[in-house]
């Protein structure tokens, strides 16, 4: 008799078991409501169960970032919990953005905390937490670099010009020109003007000539990207009937720069 309510209650218990979610079946429920649904409360909820170890933590912020969330849906209990994991970003607007990195894994968001952390110039930061803005810095720049190739090979004009950022700068990934213009061309083919422009930038005579005459070719017009051609023509030799009509292109679009060049041409004529 005695085995027999034994063994009744080891299956109840098991039983219970089963229905009782386990601490990193709770903190994945948890994440699904944050996250997805937007819930402030299992935000937080989520916070302090990482910061008690109940589940171990995708990354290491990840509970302070979870706090943000919730602090920005308005618990101000929240708000004091994610201010001491704040403090090693050195910019509590660079904190809030590694919310949407890493919690939203939105790609321009990380390649924003990526490349502010490579170019911060906050020594003290840096002295205090060196290896963990290293870290951070890394996975930040790598994962952005991941979701822009993604989203560049799939036609997001905006994406390659993203990845092109990231490999041309060379703080959060590894420096990489060829890339990079592989990257802005690819953009620029998608119709993405400001990228067509970036390539002319980066080049030079009769490559630099022929960007900046796709960027002036995309709607919208830029008027920067006229001056430009303006400029490059010119130092190539181009008739200056050619340059005067990139330069009055410029300057319709409102370009400065290209309206004096013309207010300069006009008085040589008069005299």
């Amino acid at each position: 008799m005695r085995a027999r309510q034994m063994a009744g209650l080891a299956i109840l218990g098991f039983a219970l078991a089963q229905l009782r979610p386990t601490g990193a079946a709770r903190v994945a429920t948890l994440r699904d409501a944050c996250v997805t649904n937007g819930d402030r409360a299992s935000c937080e909820e989520l916070g302090d169960a990482l910061e008690r170890g109940i589940a171990a933590p995708r990354f290491p912020e990840e509970a302070g970032l979870a706090f943000s969330e919730a602090c920005e849906a308005g618990l101000a209990t929240a708000c004091a919990r994610a201010q001491p994991w704040a403090k090693s970003y050195g910019d509590y607007e660079l904190f809030e953005l590694d919310v949407g990195c890493m919690l939203h894994d939105n790609a321009f968001a990380c390649e924003e905390v990526a490349t502010s952390l490579a170019h911060d110039d906050d020594g003290d930061v840096a002295a205090a937490v060196t290896s963990d803005v290293g870290r951070r810095i890394a996975a930040r720049g790598a994962k952005a670099l991941a979701m822009h190739a993604d989203a560049c090979a799939k036609g997001n004009g905006e994406s390659c010009l993203g990845a092109a950022r990231l490999h041309g700068d060379g703080a959060a990934v590894e420096w990489n020109p060829g890339e990079a213009a592989r990257s802005a061309e690819r953009a620029c083919d998608l119709g993405l003007a400001v990228a067509c422009e970036a390539r002319g930038d980066a080049s030079g005579g009769s490559v630099a000539i022929a960007a900046y005459r796709r960027a002036c070719a995309h709607d919208p017009a830029s008027p920067h990207a006229w001056a430009k051609l303006a400029r490059a023509s010119a130092a190539a030799g181009a008739p200056r009937d050619d340059v005067a009509a990139a330069y009055r292109r410029a300057c319709a679009l409102a370009d400065e720069e290209a309206c004096a060049w013309e207010a300069r041409e006009a008085r040589m004529v008069i005299r």
